[in-house]
């Protein structure tokens, strides 16, 4: 995919955005499992959204299938979006997004390694579900599990999609059936083909006594077959630290929870960011 780089003035100051992966519960130390849809912890989604009232801060929920489409999860979001509080996004999680065909695995996970008409018309219904639980389109979107591919940039344009956050820089997923977002940097950019989309990638980096070691040292580390010798559990390994609390971002199930809402943090810069807000409101 082209990318056409944003590239701002050193002094112009950082904009930062919130953006809630609001979705059902799951606990990623277990496979994918099409039928966990509960949302249950929604109906105490007020404490987070109290927290941002008392900063200031407008967050952007974006929503999977479940939430969307269950009355416990939209009838809290609604309000905070109809009071002017919150915005509305998209996150397509497909093992519980109709339609229903594909086998359920962690390949499939990553929306980009769907076949195109899949993506597509998952998309589409979550789209329109969103729709018509909050009464307007969303114009931001999210991949589930970060998994941005060939096809999705022309599916965002053909579905009036304007802002894209699913780069996950600069973590490579690619062990697991997902993307290489290792070389990203964390500059705005706009990309598509018959008009500009603007991508805001989330950022990361590593944590621990080898982090110096970088993504090089951490795809050695964590192969399948340093795994099974216990090698990337070790405390020197570079971990890596994401500003979500995405679970992914970290491959040892006994690091992993179980969790419906997550928060991302990141820095889009100067007008990009402005943009991106007022594009979602609008």
């Amino acid at each position: 995919m082209r990318r056409e780089l944003i590239q701002l003035p050193p002094e112009t100051r950082p904009i930062l955005t919130a953006v809630i992966h609001t979705e059902e519960e799951f606990d990623w130390g277990k496979p994918h499992d099409r039928h966990a849809t509960g949302v249950e912890h929604m109906r105490h989604i007020s404490r987070a959204q109290e927290i941002f009232d008392e900063h200031g801060i407008v967050p952007n929920y974006v929503v999977d299938y479940p939430i969307a489409s269950q009355d416990a999860a939209i009838r809290p979001l609604k309000s905070f979006v109809d009071q002017g509080r919150a915005l509305i996004g998209a996150h397509l999680h497909p093992w519980v997004s109709p339609p229903y065909v594909e086998e359920v695995n962690a390949r499939n996970s990553y929306p980009c390694n769907l076949p195109r008409a899949l993506e597509s018309e998952k998309l589409r219904e979550l789209t329109e579900q969103i729709a018509a639980s909050f009464g307007a389109r969303p114009l931001t979107y999210l991949a589930g599990r970060y998994g941005f591919g060939a096809n999705t940039g022309a599916i965002l344009e053909e579905q009036g999609y304007q802002v894209d956050i699913s780069p996950a820089v600069p973590i490579d997923f690619s062990a697991d059936g997902g993307p290489d977002y290792s070389a990203y940097t964390s500059h705005p950019y706009w990309f598509g083909e018959s008009r500009r989309l603007l991508g805001l990638p989330g950022t990361g980096g590593y944590v621990g006594w080898l982090r110096a070691g970088g993504t090089p040292l951490y795809k050695a580390v964590t192969s399948p077959a340093m795994r099974r010798i216990g090698v990337g559990a070790h405390p020197v390994v570079p971990r890596r630290l994401q500003r979500t609390g995405d679970a992914t971002t970290d491959p040892h199930p006994s690091r992993r929870w179980r969790t419906g809402i997550r928060v991302q943090l990141s820095l889009p810069f100067g007008h990009a960011g402005r943009h991106a807000v007022r594009a979602q409101s609008g």
